[in-house]
């Protein structure tokens, strides 16, 4: 019998039901395709997501992305125009963002002292990395995800900022860790600072992310118009969102493309999934 972690565990059921959508899988023959017990399945996914393999799959489905879509003009008004009087827009109400000068980003991060570390969480091994704004307060300027190794995922995000200074801290950033994915622990008094390295019309569609709520969605069409773009901008929002360093904090997976589909996502569309789905049960 195959070792899985629990997140490899959550991925492959995750990806059973996709494949399987129409088929309406049952417990026992995701548990045969893993080669795993019924009872390991579920106990495993159920302590991941709060719920069954069979009820996550609803989060899952086009026909709730596109339900989200249809609902976008009241998720838009509803987020960008009630601000902080907003419960449901949990990244304006507890994350604080400090943009640093595109100058950073384009002399490659020179002069910026980064620390890394790695740290298990809900959605697998997970690289995050913090630095000091112009302010010198401390924040989070970056979260990927590990999926063939910590070396690939560290040069997948060190390429950003390659002339950086980076120092290796897991103990420090396991105790981040706890606290970024604990939704349930963020509090206005105490908000978590973001800090984003990129270019002007980077860090716009960036903070743009910010302000949409968790559980919905919009389109790259949508972010386009808020931002005073024509509808055809929607390619350079895409490729702008693609570019977001801080996956989850800075939540780029709530976009999906016009027709409810998926699109892209630079972590794999297996973990996007993931991050919708364990968002709708949030």
């Amino acid at each position: 019998m195959k070792k899985y972690t629990d997140y490899e565990i959550v991925v492959q059921v995750i990806d059973y039901l996709c494949e399987h959508q129409l088929d309406q899988p049952k417990l026992s023959d995701i548990a045969s395709h893993l080669g795993l017990t019924t009872g390991h399945v579920q106990k495993t996914f159920t302590q991941w997501a709060g719920v069954s393999p069979k009820d996550f799959q609803h989060y899952l489905t086009i026909h709730h992305a596109r339900k989200m879509l249809d609902e976008r003009e009241s998720i838009l008004n509803t987020s960008y125009d009630l601000g902080l009087s907003s419960p449901a827009r949990l990244h304006d109400l507890f994350t604080k963002v400090e943009a640093m000068p595109p100058g950073t980003y384009k002399n490659g991060g020179k002069g910026l002292d980064i620390i890394y570390g790695f740290a298990e969480t809900p959605f697998g091994r997970t690289l995050i990395m913090k630095t000091q704004s112009s302010n010198q307060t401390i924040g989070i300027c970056g979260i990927g995800f590990v999926d063939t190794s910590d070396e690939l995922a560290f040069e997948d995000l060190k390429r950003r900022w390659p002339d950086a200074n980076y120092k290796l801290a897991n103990d420090e950033i396991q105790q981040d860790a706890k606290l970024v994915f604990a939704p349930d622990k963020w509090a206005q008094d105490k908000p978590m600072t973001i800090i984003l390295i990129g270019s002007d019309f980077d860090v716009q569609i960036w903070q743009t992310l910010l302000k949409i709520p968790m559980g919905k969605a919009v389109s790259y069409g949508d972010i386009a118009l808020h931002i005073g773009k024509k509808t055809g901008a929607a390619r350079a929002v895409g490729s702008a969102v693609g570019r977001n360093p801080i996956s989850f904090l800075v939540p780029c997976h709530r976009v999906l493309r016009a027709n409810g589909e998926l699109g892209g996502y630079h972590w794999g569309l297996s973990r996007k999934r993931a991050l919708i789905g364990w968002e709708a049960k949030q």
